[in-house]
């Protein structure tokens, strides 16, 4: 079950840490230890020694895609183009490649099952292109995934994130075994928000 859409979800962050950095925000992906799968900083936010930082977003989705010259952690993803999208009738997606070398997005569509977002990739994808397909939330993107011709790619949202702290932009791809020791997991079961507290050993807490 996913959070609920158009719902607005803050984790307000108290940092105590020893070095400036940023806080972000990732969703785990089934696929994620695909190397054609980039997982996203999601959301990102500067803060220091002493300072009260705050991640607030709604969840709104979409499709979106673009191309990935170097798709290796520190590559900061973009949106080329996108779709408004929603987990029941606008759950389902077109990509293409058109004769000029373009890459589009078809218009939404109810297809599969809810709470599924799924995109559909014809067999005129070139794999070498380099193109990338992901879902959005919050017009942001959340992961990647390299185009494959004549497939079907699913999205499925969850309501777990993870929160770790570093040098770190938003949107930038990471190596999740990097962080595995200290992302933080929060789940939204009930509530909307969320506070946390990076101490002085630079550990994430909820309090």
């Amino acid at each position: 079950m996913s959070t609920a859409t158009g719902t607005t979800y803050s984790v307000k962050i108290k940092n105590n840490g020893t070095h400036p950095g940023s806080f972000a925000l990732y969703k785990e992906d089934p696929d994620m230890m695909n190397p054609d799968t980039l997982i996203l900083a999601w959301l990102a936010e500067a803060s220091a020694n002493g300072q009260e930082t705050t991640i607030s977003w709604t969840v709104d989705y979409g499709f979106y895609w673009t191309k990935v010259k170097s798709p290796e952690p520190g590559t900061t993803i973009t949106s080329t183009a996108s779709k408004d999208a929603d987990l029941k009738s606008n759950n389902s997606i077109g990509f293409s490649k058109l004769t000029g070398g373009t890459y589009v997005l078809s218009e939404t569509s109810s297809a599969g099952h809810q709470n599924i977002l799924y995109v559909h990739q014809d067999e005129t994808i070139e794999v070498d292109d380099n193109a990338f397909i992901g879902i959005l939330i919050d017009n942001q993107p959340v992961v990647a995934k390299r185009a494959q011709p004549s497939t079907i790619t699913e999205f499925t949202p969850h309501p777990t994130y993870y929160l770790i702290y570093g040098d770190i932009e938003q949107g930038a791809v990471i190596d999740v075994s990097e962080y595995s020791d200290q992302a933080l997991k929060i789940t939204f079961d009930g509530v909307t928000e969320h506070n946390v507290v990076l101490n002085e050993r630079n550990q994430l807490h909820l309090v």
